[in-house]
């Protein structure tokens, strides 16, 4: 089941921490693994993925027909089993506002953002690549003196590397046409670095031949601060396809010093996607997901999300890299 409609839904019915802890309790929920430390979005997943875990998705549709009987929560149920975001509102509702009400924040901070994120998000994408090796599809980034960063286990090796290329471009246009894309090989004997994923922060550095930067610019890596709450944005290529970003349901749930934790979707193929916030500055690359435990939380709690390398740990790589 896919709990990102069910999520969506009861934020914008109950807009509160507080409110879903309230809901939870009238619908017989257990709040002893539910973080509802956090905003609205991060309640709503963390109590439903408890729900779901104890087969209680039922009791919390049941309840929310008794208190909210103009939202068709058959079809909601069915939207989460299909991943179909559509509108499930059964019937026509009042449009009209009270005096005072026509204009409100929904979540914990607000989501305006000026037109120009959608230009300067295009520019940052040129420097986004899918990498191909023999063993599969990722996704890499360019940063700076033609290196190409992705994930360990997307290039393991110098071996993997020698036989790999990135391919840019690999994109779609608004018409629904390829793009002309651009492949650049991977060259190893020039300079080549990497960390594995186990026991190490999986990521590799390597230099590309020819100049990329040139034609496709570079992602700036720098140390870079976020916090729980955030919003971040992956551009990526799920499954190996052409390039996509991910911008619905963007929240940061977990941070430290060298994990981001996010409910951001990917897919296979996003590993090594770069992981930017709302001003396109790059705060983590993406290399996992699933059922993850907060690496510092408290007891090491699990919960279902998506996780980044920290930039703070891509740069001091950089660094090291350098010298």
């Amino acid at each position: 089941m896919k709990l990102g409609p069910l999520v969506d839904l009861f934020v914008s019915v109950i807009p509160s921490s507080d409110g879903a802890a309230a809901f939870a309790k009238r619908a017989g929920i257990k709040l002893g693994h539910v973080n509802l430390g956090g905003p609205a979005i991060d309640a709503w997943t963390s109590l439903l993925d408890e729900a779901r875990l104890r087969s209680k998705i039922d009791l919390v549709l049941e309840r929310a027909r008794s208190e909210f009987p103009e939202i068709d929560w058959s079809s909601a149920l069915k939207a989460a089993q299909s991943g179909d975001l559509s509108p499930v509102v059964g019937r026509d509702v009042a449009w009209h506002a009270g005096a005072g009400e026509f204009e409100k924040v929904i979540g914990a901070q607000p989501t305006f953002l000026p037109i120009a994120f959608l230009d300067v998000g295009l520019r940052v994408s040129r420097a986004v690549g899918r990498v191909a090796t023999a063993n599969g599809l990722g996704t890499g980034f360019l940063i700076e003196n033609n290196l190409l960063m992705t994930n360990n286990h997307v290039v393991a090796s110098r071996d993997s590397a020698a036989s790999a290329f990135v391919e840019f471009n690999l994109q779609e246009t608004a018409t629904g046409l390829s793009e002309r894309s651009e492949r650049y090989s991977l060259d190893p004997s020039k300079g080549f670095a990497t960390s594995p994923k186990r026991g190490g922060d999986d990521w590799t550095l390597v230099r590309l031949k020819g100049d990329a930067n040139s034609r496709w610019g570079a992602i700036t890596l720098e140390p870079m601060l976020v916090q729980k709450g955030d919003y971040v944005n992956i551009i990526q290529h799920p499954l190996g396809g052409p390039k996509q970003i991910a911008l619905y349901h963007n929240v940061v749930a977990y941070v430290d010093s060298t994990r981001i934790q996010y409910l951001t979707d990917t897919m296979p193929g996003s590993s090594g996607s770069p992981v930017f916030d709302s001003e396109w500055r790059l705060v983590a690359m993406h290399h996992a997901g699933g059922w993850l435990a907060e690496p510092n939380g408290p007891g090491k709690s699990v919960h279902f999300r998506n996780q980044g390398i920290a930039v703070a740990v891509l740069y001091e790589a950089y660094l090291g890299f350098s010298k």
